[in-house]
């Protein structure tokens, strides 16, 4: 086949092969059956050396083996050219004269400004960080952040550079994109530094942390509060960010998202719940409160090798088990920014290759307190 089209990395990691295209950095997870085919397609010069050795080899019909020699000369097609820049740099490339309302914010010693475009606007950010705010007027700022919205599309810019523009519909990546930058500022890194955010929350002991997964609605952000209730430090909530250097998950200061059909359950444990705003940007999500870290974390970065699965189920005993690395991955590598740079891919298949995987079933609230001891140790 064609080298200049093959992929750049294919690691095996449990019954998962993974294959990483540098051009589109896309990932695909093959099973190990097919991922055997796949390595037989990329030795062969010819359609018709790929079916002899199909039908040879490995006992596949000639008209089996013509379906993968298309379905994988079609990936290899689809992955042979470069992605273009996301969002565009093409239209309201300064700044609105006027925000408001403009909001200053203080973590540890870093403290940013982020400007408005509108109230609206304001709802996209301002809930996640509302604890960190500052009233003090004379109080300087490093960094200034801006949101722009106008002619239905919306513009991030940072200290008044255009960073990255998308339609209204879009937002998530404005909020996404947000993230990184404030990460960035915080831990004074670059884009380029990280492996890639994920799709989770993490929290820690004070020595290591744990990432935690799972399904829309499977109950991450209340088990993160609920072990925050329960001493243990929330380093991260649904973007957790992986450096490169050295594989650690650093802070991120969002307060934890509780949707309202967990505020019962955990006013039980946070008796200030209802004094925090409530915020509904998303009618399909329904109305959010965010909940504070309890207390700044000592550390800002800790090791990771740990991910664990989050499924709260009514009425469902406690159960802990070790899974196969393969079924958090099929969400996890989805679910993610990953970067685009080779180096960078390869840690993650590094840090892929270390990391336990576990599942939690569980009903009882109570019960996570022992549940985090048991993963922890």
């Amino acid at each position: 086949m064609n080298k200049l089209q093959a992929p750049k990395y294919i690691r095996k990691i449990g019954d998962l092969t993974i294959v990483w295209f540098e051009n589109t950095n896309n990932y695909i997870l093959l099973d190990n059956i097919l991922a055997v085919i796949f390595d037989l397609f990329l030795q062969s010069n010819s359609e018709i050396e790929f079916i002899e050795k199909s039908i040879n080899y490995h006992n596949i019909s000639s008209s089996s083996a013509k379906h993968y020699f298309y379905d994988f000369q079609q990936l290899l097609n689809e992955n042979s050219l470069k992605e273009s820049n996301e969002g565009q740099k093409t239209i309201n490339t300064t700044c609105s004269k006027e925000f408001y309302p403009s909001e200053l914010y203080r973590y540890n010693k870093k403290v940013f400004r982020i400007n408005y475009a509108s109230d609206k606007v304001k709802l996209l950010i301002h809930p996640l960080l509302e604890h960190l705010c500052i009233k003090s007027e004379f109080t300087p700022s490093t960094i200034v952040f801006s949101i722009d919205h106008l002619d239905n599309k919306l513009s991030l810019y940072q200290d008044d550079e255009l960073i990255i523009q998308y339609p209204q519909r879009d937002y998530h990546m404005i909020q996404g994109k947000f993230a990184m930058l404030l990460i960035n500022f915080l831990h004074h890194k670059y884009e380029e530094d990280w492996i890639g955010t994920f799709h989770g929350s993490t929290i820690s002991d004070g020595k290591k942390a744990v990432l935690l997964v799972g399904n829309s609605g499977s109950g991450k952000s209340t088990f993160a509060a609920l072990s925050m209730h329960n001493g243990y430090k929330l380093v991260a909530d649904d973007i957790s960010a992986l450096l490169s250097e050295n594989l650690n998950i650093y802070s991120y200061p969002a307060g934890i998202s509780i949707k309202e059909g967990s505020y019962n359950v955990l006013k039980d444990y946070f008796s200030d719940l209802d004094t925090y705003n409530t915020h509904n940007l998303n009618p399909s999500k329904g109305k959010i409160r965010y909940l504070p870290s309890r207390d700044y974390i000592d550390k800002h970065c800790y090791s990771c090798n740990t991910i664990l699965w989050i499924n709260y189920r009514d009425g469902e005993k406690t159960n802990l088990e070790i899974i196969p690395k393969e079924e958090v991955l099929k969400f996890l590598i989805p679910e993610s920014w990953l970067s685009p740079k080779p180096d960078n891919a390869k840690r993650f298949l590094d840090w892929l290759e270390t990391i336990d995987c576990y599942k939690i079933t569980y009903s009882n609230n109570k019960d996570v307190g022992d549940i985090l001891k048991e993963v922890f140790s």
